[in-house]
């Protein structure tokens, strides 16, 4: 039901909605100091971690789910290896010798830790939605966007991420780490400048650039894109160049950025990338700058951000379980039936819409015929049973 005891009776709702619904909560309950937020979606994702933490615990050592678990929880072996897993592929970057070399390497980022200038994925084709094709946007800021390096009310933010690089490089061994952070910081503010605002970026019409492949070499003739895409599983028949101008001018800043200075900024980014994954000195260095992002004042308990990574690697093969002994198939059609009934009062709506006219209603009532009804979990699971844990 509802808790009406969360209300401020004192406030009239058209004066503040939000107090007059929920003031008495605001006053009583605080950020817990490991979150960023705090509400009922707080509580509930609380809740199901205890959940899914009794599956997880209860799961064979030797199960994917348990040996996943065990492997992320076991600290002590993770300092004693420390940098170990770190250094071959720092090796791999510190032997790049080319420009060319270094894009290839960008590429093969895609499916391992470290970062692209050039990100791509996949998205209908504006065109045709029936349609798939890839998109190629810019890429490589580590701050959340441009803003971050260019408005002076991100100062802290962007201190914070000064420091994080150069601990990253002391940690690694990186020669001269004072002088190298500020070269990767400065290369990131460079690409800020030419990157485009949040509100282009939201922008769809200003996003739609679509292009051949050979548009796109002439468009943007520093990277080698045939090759670049490729490596990646990018083709297409034609590319959606969404900040096309941010793509182009990247490429030229790429072209005259030293290779050494590109090869600091990869290592960086895959050794950021790992930290979580590393020795506490790691994981407490990102902690020091991410937390300045959140506004969390700790680290979440290692058993929490162990359940997180068994949940987002394998998310269906704990769900099943989950859905079995907390979801039963009866809650599931309670819920289909729910939604079936808000998509009939969704039309009964747009049928007796006096502001729509016949053709605007019928497009309206065929889109929503068309949508998918998803709730709670698939027909069918993923088989991870070639998956294998070491």
């Amino acid at each position: 039901g509802v808790d009406l005891s969360t209300r401020d009776l004192s406030m009239k709702p058209g004066d503040d909605f939000q107090r007059y619904a929920a003031g008495k909560w605001l006053d009583t309950h605080e950020i817990p100091a490991d979150k960023s937020q705090n509400g009922i979606g707080s509580e509930l994702a609380d809740r199901n971690q205890e959940q899914l933490r009794a599956i997880v615990m209860g799961a064979p050592a030797d199960s994917q789910l348990g040996a996943f678990y065990r492997s992320y929880m076991d600290e002590a072996r993770l300092e004693q290896l420390d940098d170990a897993p770190l250094k071959p592929e720092l090796a791999r970057i510190d032997a790049i010798k080319t420009r060319g070399e270094f894009t290839r390497y960008m590429a093969s980022t895609f499916t391992g830790f470290g970062s692209t200038l050039f990100a791509s994925g996949p998205l209908p084709d504006p065109a045709n939605p029936g349609m798939t094709i890839s998109g190629v946007y810019s890429n490589g800021m580590g701050m959340p966007d441009r803003d971050y390096y260019l408005d002076d009310k991100y100062k802290p933010q962007r201190g914070a991420y000064r420091a994080y690089i150069q601990r990253i490089f002391e940690m690694t061994g990186q020669a001269d780490a004072t002088a190298t952070a500020d070269k990767v910081l400065a290369f990131e503010t460079g690409i800020a400048r030419i990157s485009w605002p949040q509100t282009d970026l939201r922008d769809i019409r200003k996003l739609n650039n679509p292009m051949t492949l050979e548009q796109l070499q002439a468009y943007a003739q520093q990277i080698t894109w045939g090759e670049y895409l490729g490596e990646i599983g990018a083709t297409s028949p034609r590319y959606i160049v969404g900040d096309n101008t941010a793509v182009q001018a990247l490429a030229a800043l790429y072209d005259r950025t030293p290779v050494e200075t590109l090869k600091a900024w990869e290592k960086f980014k895959v050794a950021n990338d790992a930290s979580p994954y590393l020795s506490r000195r790691f994981v407490d260095s990102r902690f020091e700058y991410i937390k300045t992002l959140t506004g969390a004042k700790e680290l979440r308990p290692r058993w929490r951000r162990g359940i997180s990574e068994v949940d987002n690697r394998l998310g269906e093969l704990l769900g099943k379980t989950y859905v079995e002994r907390y979801f039963p198939a009866r809650s599931k059609a309670m819920m289909e039936a729910l939604v079936a009934n808000l998509k009939k009062a969704a039309a009964a709506r747009i049928r007796g819409n006096a502001w729509m006219g016949d053709a605007t209603k019928q497009a309206a009532l065929t889109k929503l015929a068309k949508m998918d009804v998803m709730v709670g979990y698939p027909d069918k699971f993923r088989d991870y049973s070639k998956l294998a844990m070491k």
